[in-house]
């Protein structure tokens, strides 16, 4: 990440066994995914209303994926 930390959502799962043998690198996020709130709420007006709901998932993603590989 552009701080140098290592988020674990962040992070890959092999495949197969050595399948991630001698593999190294980084991400590079492309800049149309810096959206504003208001550009969100704009997009989601394009689609047919819904009610937006919460699901526990959600929170323990969060928390993985805020979590640093020590």
């Amino acid at each position: 990440m552009p701080d140098g930390k290592f988020y674990k959502g962040l992070l890959v799962l092999p495949l197969y066994e050595g399948a991630l043998d001698n593999i190294s690198g980084h991400a590079v996020f492309s800049a149309v995914l810096d959206v504003t709130e208001e550009e969100i709420e704009e997009f989601d007006k394009s689609f047919p209303p819904k009610e937006k709901k919460y699901q526990e998932s959600q929170k323990e993603f969060e928390i993985a994926s805020s979590m640093l590989d020590e």
